[in-house]
This record gives structure tokens, C-alpha cells and sequence, in this order.
């Protein structure tokens, strides 16, 4: 289901001025009221203005949600806790007070006018948690984001409420309703699981402060309700007690599971270690400092380690039809491993990497296969190794109990046996690479390495068609590209530039592949994206080499992406709805120029909207500083993307503002045209001249 969207300047601002709008007649109405004025509204209307104040408000922090920067959950709820004490200090003030009498004017004020004006800091902090608490929802799969949007329509329609009085019985189905959406998403806390260490106390904190803050204000509208702007039945009036129920529960849930989960991160945190150990060591590999050998003794180390199997043992294939065991560790023999071996290929583990990866066996007992091997080990975990389309063996893990490798156990040794045959695959291909270049030269073997690197076809989705178009200054070049496509319902672009050229830009263009697609887990989340391949670039590329790149995360579901733009060239996203071309410019730098943990502190992330035949260009800069030869520059004025002159005694580049008209006069055309259009504005740009950087164009046109 699609979001709402109240996201332009012009409609954020009327739905603050009529939620402040709606406040303020029911409040003045309430005071009219209190002293007899003559312009006090009708019950009705002190109803419906109640009830437009209510949905308002709520949309109003719905539309500004989209606009804050992704947080930390701490930090997140941090300010959430800021909010919350601010609010409650006025709610308490109204609590010490509201014995006051009403002989005198505190006595009135405090009776009749300051709930009325406290509703403004009440409601508008119960609306800003309940939009800003979704980014600590884990929306993963489409049924989280569809029952949240459900859920929110749900809360918008509750101001209704406010209406007229209630039946009881009326109230008991949407209470109902109201229940079951919100606990299928007051269980989403998985955030828990990745908090930082350091800021798990912290969190403890703020989750205390948060349900302290929120039971109080709970209390608040059950046991004494605002008169005037809430219902003096509160139980008749869904709109307070739904946002106020649903964020005391989150936090509530929060405490527990963090609580619940407290004993055992020690345990994650060993984990976590023992990965990024691991993913170090990969590194090391793909830099060369380490060999296969090394890989494979560690891999099987690490296996071995996190899955607590009794046996097992990792071989690999000598010379065709025989195979030669390469480690083995526990109570295993060296005819057994045969016997295991063969029982798996006879049994159907032959199928393609990409269809079956590993076998899992509960228990052999019940395996018609494997029941004669039964006799020692119960259960068997077995990864078929594939490099490069080449058998490169079997990793077996035993134990003598039934059933005895939990699910995540498999999925983090499977995650690793990827890492590693990723690594070892490119491990291959470099070294294959410098091996040919004693027959072919060097520059041939490092193009055809780097062709099979790069992707030579876009993946087809119904919403979007992309081009792309990959031309190195050399033979082989320093740009990089990777499209991931998560079926039909997202897509994750990457393009970059390797600082320098020719060979030594391409092996780093092969190392940062083998970093991105050791990432895959983290695409979707931008910020630890980067920190993790800053990470990376920082500990493999030597100080002077950084990367710049841009990352977009694409929805189209939500007809939004997500750009996270690391010193790289500005995007250029054209609206076909207007006719206007906008550069995309919020930045950070590149990956590897700061070395230092505070990097995601740097990373800024924007979201934008797209609609049917916008055109996105991502480029390096191969594009925008072409340049004309010297003896056929041009005399005119030529204007950089800020409107400024360029100087005349600098090189003439063909510039942002040329791609931005070639884009706009072809933006109609289908995508291959758009890319062969600007690629032919360049070259005639260039009449000929030399070429002096590499150039990489990929174009998508959204359908």
C-alpha cells in the first residue's frame, strides 16, 4: 500500500497553520466558556474543531517525519525523552495546581483555560513520537510497512471520535481493531539485537524514562481528562488513548526485550567479533597477504567454532573423479570422510550454487542416503564450494545429536562460506590475471578481469528501465558500477571512482566488489553501509587512494530512493511532471579520505519522490570534464551549475549545464536513447580529443 504523502512545502505548512488554527478556536472556546465570553462555539462545533485539530496535527508530523535525518536508536530516543519530560513537566504543573479553587483568577485559569492550552504540547508530542517511533520499527518485509500504513489510517481515522458522543458499544470493535494492528508491531524491536555496546546503557535510560513519561501521561487521560478538548468519558475517545497506548507499549516491550536480552549480548558481541575477524581476514586475502591456504585453515577454524560440531572436515578436489581430504578435526576418519562424500553427491547435492548451497540433515536415521552413516552422527551440515562455476569441494560439519545447528547458526556459516568463496573467486582472478600477463600483456588480462566484474546487463523490473555504458581511459579503469535487485519490489545502485587509472585502479575496483557484495546484508540501510565499506577501503587501499560513490536504495512501491552520495559527482534527477532537472547534492566524503570510527557520523543520506518517465543520471566524472582540444575551444561564456562564469583561461569541460539540456531535450525519449544522446553530446564536445579520464554513464527512466 502506498504512504501518504503530504511531503511539499506548501501543504506541511497549511496543515500546520490548521491544526494551530483548530487549536486555538477550541481553546478560545473553552475559555469563552469559562468566563461567560460571547463567542463560545456550539457543542458541536467544539467537537469538529477538536476532531480537525487531532487529524491535522497528525498529518502535519507525518509530512516533516520524511525530512528529519536517519538516527541511532539511542539518539532517536534520546530526543523522544527530551519531548516527553518537556510535556510531562506541563502535565505535572496542571497536577500540583488543579486543587486551586476558583475564588480567585489562577483558580479559573487552571480550571478552564490551561487544559485547553496544554492540549496544543500534549497532542503534538503524542503525534511526533507515534511518526518518529516507525524508524525503530523493523520494516523489512512488505507486511510490516502495510500494516503500519493501515495502522496509521487507522489512528488519522480515530480523530473522528472526538465527535459527537460514543455508544460503548461502538468503541469496543474499533478498541478491538485498534489492539490487534498495533501489537503485530510492538513486536517489532529487532533494533535491540544491533545496538552499539556503548550505547546499550543509554538506551536502558531513555527506554525507563520513556515508559515512566508515557504511563504517566496514560494515567493522565483515563483517570482526568482535559475537559474541553477531550471527551469527559475517556474511554469513549480513541485518539489519545491509541497514540499514548501504542507508544507506551512500544517502549514497554523495548525495556523487556532489552532486558530479556542483556545476559546473552555478551555472546552476540563475541559473534559480532569473531565476523568482522573473519571479514579482515578476507581482506587480507583479496589485497593478497594472505593465500587460499591460509583462507581455507581459518574458514573451516571459524566453522568449526560457531556451529560447536562434534566433527568435520573440508576437502577439495585433487585431479578429476578424486578427491583428497584437505583438513579434518573431531572423530572422523580419513575412509569415512570418503564414505560421506560420496553418500552426498549420490544424493542429489550436484544441483548449481545458486539453487542449493548447503544441506542440512536433521537426522540421518531418517535420510534414505545417509541412514548407514547414522551409527556415530545424527546430524550433518554440508556447504558445496563453488568458485568461479568450479567444484572446489565440500565443508561438512557432524554432531552426535539429532538436529543440533539452530537457524541462525546455519545462516551466519552460510553468510561466511559466500564471503569466502567471493574472496577466493577474485583471489583467482587476479592471480590469474598477473599469471596471463607474462602471455597477453597485462592491460588485456586486467580488462577481461575487469568485464567479468562489472555487470554486462541490467536486471528488467516493471517499473524502470536502466542503460548503462562503461568506457575506461586505458584499457581497464578505475570506475565502478553494481546494480542488486531484490525481485521486483527494490533495487540498489552503486556507482564509483576509484582514485587513478589503469592497473593498479582496477585491482582496487576488483577489491571494492568483493566489499560491496560482503555488505550485501547491510543494502537498504545506508549509513552502516558506508561505515562499513569506509571501514574496509581504509584498512585495505593504502592513505592517498579513497573512493567517491554514489548509493541509491529504490522503492518503487513507495515511488521513492534513497541517495547516499560520498563525494561523487551530483546525481541529475529530471521531472517529467515539470520539465525541470535537479541536481542531487547533500554529501559526505569519500570513502577512505577519513580513517576513523566517526565516519557514519558524516554519512547523510536524502530520500526523494519520483513519478512516471522521470529520468535518473548517474555518472562519473568522465562526463562533466571532457574536454574540448585546446587549438578548438570556444570563446563564449559558459556558466558552471551555480550560474557562475567559468574562467576562460581554464580547460573548456563539457560541464553540468550541457548535460542538463541534452537530458532535458532527450528525457522523452526511451532510456538507450537518453544514454546514447548524451554519450554522443560528449563526443562531439570533444571533437576528437584525447581521453583523460575514465567514464561511466548509467541512466534510468522510471515507467
Amino acid at each position: 500500500m502506498r504512504s501518504l504523502h503530504f511531503h511539499h512545502p506548501a501543504v506541511r505548512t497549511a496543515l500546520g497553520i490548521l491544526a494551530l488554527g483548530a487549536w486555538g478556536l477550541s481553546a478560545w472556546s473553552s475559555t469563552s466558556n469559562a468566563y461567560s465570553w460571547s463567542i463560545a462555539l456550539e457543542p458541536w462545533g467544539q467537537q469538529l474543531a477538536n476532531a480537525v485539530f487531532f487529524a491535522a496535527t497528525l498529518l502535519f508530523f507525518r509530512s516533516i517525519s520524511r525530512e528529519e535525518p536517519t538516527r541511532e536508536a539511542e539518539t532517536l530516543l534520546g530526543a523522544l525523552v527530551l519531548g516527553g519530560m518537556a510535556v510531562l513537566s506541563l502535565v505535572l504543573v496542571s497536577l500540583l495546581l488543579e486543587h486551586t479553587g476558583k475564588d480567585n483568577d489562577l483558580g479559573y485559569f487552571m480550571t478552564d483555560v490551561w487544559p485547553a492550552l496544554l492540549a496544543l504540547p500534549v497532542v503534538a508530542y503524542l503525534c511526533w513520537a507515534f511518526v518518529r517511533m516507525r524508524g525503530l520499527i523493523d520494516e523489512r518485509t512488505r507486511a510490516t510497512r502495510s500494516g503500519w500504513h493501515y495502522f496509521f489510517l487507522l489512528v488519522l481515522a480515530s480523530s473522528a471520535t472526538a465527535i459527537g458522543p460514543w455508544p460503548t458499544w461502538a468503541m469496543w470493535p474499533f478498541a478491538g481493531l485498534a489492539g490487534i494492528m498495533a501489537f503485530s508491531l510492538v513486536l517489532r524491536v529487532k533494533w535491540i539485537a544491533e545496538l552499539r555496546p556503548t550505547g546499550r546503557l543509554f538506551t536502558l535510560f531513555y527506554l525507563l524514562l520513556m515508559v515512566w513519561v508515557h504511563g504517566v501521561l496514560l494515567l493522565k487521560f483515563i483517570q482526568d481528562p482535559i475537559p474541553d478538548v477531550f471527551h469527559k468519558e475517556p474511554l469513549l475517545n480513541g485518539y489519545p488513548l491509541v497514540l499514548v497506548g501504542f507508544n507506551s507499549a512500544y517502549v514497554l516491550v523495548s525495556l523487556l526485550a532489552l532486558l530479556f536480552n542483556w545476559p546473552i549480548s555478551a555472546v552476540i558481541e563475541r559473534r559480532a567479533r569473531d565476523l568482522e575477524g573473519f571479514e579482515r581476514l578476507l581482506e587480507r586475502s583479496a589485497t593478497g597477504q594472505l593465500d587460499e591456504t591460509e583462507l581455507h585453515n581459518h574458514l573451516f577454524e571459524v566453522a568449526m567454532q560457531r556451529s560447536g560440531a562434534t566433527a568435520g572436515f573440508r576437502s577439495r578436489p585433487l585431479r578429476r573423479r578424486h578427491r583428497v581430504q584437505h583438513l579434518r578435526e573431531g572423530d572422523v576418519h580419513t575412509d569415512e570422510i570418503s564414505r560421506w562424500e560420496k553418500a552426498l553427491s549420490e544424493n542429489g547435492f550436484t544441483k548449481p550454487l545458486e539453487e542449493q548451497a548447503y544441506i542440512y540433515v536433521r537426522d540421518t536415521r531418517r535420510h534414505p542416503g545417509l541412514r548407514a552413516m547414522s551409527n556415530r552422527f545424527r546430524t550433518a551440515l554440508a556447504f558445496r564450494l563453488e568458485v568461479a562455476k568450479e567444484d572446489d569441494g565440500f565443508l561438512v560439519l557432524l554432531h552426535r545429536h539429532q538436529d543440533a545447528f539452530d537457524e541462525r547458526t546455519i545462516r551466519v556459516l552460510h553468510n561466511l562460506v559466500k564471503q569466502s568463496l567471493l574472496t577466493e573467486e577474485n583471489y583467482r582472478l587476479v592471480n590469474r590475471a598477473i599469471e596471463a600477463q607474462r602471455m597477453e600483456g597485462e592491460m588485456v588480462i586486467a580488462k577481461r578481469v575487469q568485464e567479468n566484474l562489472l555487470p554486462q546487463e541490467m536486471p528488467q523490473v516493471p517499473w524502470a528501465t536502466l542503460a548503462v555504458h562503461y568506457r575506461p581511459a586505458m584499457q581497464v579503469g578505475g570506475d565502478f558500477y553494481d546494480v542488486f535487485a531484490e525481485g521486483e519490489d527494490r533495487l540498489h545502485v552503486v556507482l564509483g571512482d576509484v582514485t587513478g587509472h589503469g592497473l593498479g585502479a582496477a585491482f582496487n575496483v576488483a577489491e571494492l566488489k568483493g566489499i560491496f557484495h560482503s555488505n550485501t546484508e547491510y543494502l537498504g540501510k545506508p549509513v552502516q553501509l558506508m561505515r562499513r565499506v569506509n571501514h574496509a577501503v581504509s584498512a585495505c587501499f593504502p592513505i592517498g587512494v579513497f573512493v567517491t560513490m554514489a548509493y541509491f536504495d529504490i522503492e518503487p512501491k513507495e515511488n521513492r530512493f534513497t541517495v547516499a552520495r560520498a563525494g561523487h559527482c551530483y546525481p541529475l534527477h529530471f521531472h517529467a511532471d515539470t520539465g525541470e532537472a535537479e541536481w542531487i547534492k547533500p554529501g559526505f566524503l569519500g570513502l577512505g579520505m577519513e580513517r576513523s570510527k566517526d565516519y557514519d557520523q558524516m554519512v547523510r543520506v536524502s530520500e526523494h519522490r519520483f513519478n512516471s518517465n522521470d529520468v535518473l543520471v548517474i555518472y562519473t566524472d568522465g562526463i562533466i570534464e571532457a574536454e574540448a582540444p585546446r587549438n578548438m575551444q570556444s570563446t563564449e561564456v559558459v556558466l558552471d551549475a551555480s550560474g557562475e562564469p567559468i574562467d576562460p583561461d581554464l580547460p573548456n569541460m563539457y560541464g553540468e549545464e550541457r548535460l542538463v539540456e541534452v537530458v532535458k531535450h532527450s528525457a522523452y525519449f526511451d532510456v538507450h536513447r537518453i544514454r546514447e544522446n548524451i554519450l554522443q553530446s560528449v563526443q562531439d564536445f570533444q571533437q576528437g580529443g584525447p581521453v583523460n579520464d575514465d567514464l561511466t554513464l548509467l541512466v534510468i527512466k522510471f515507467t
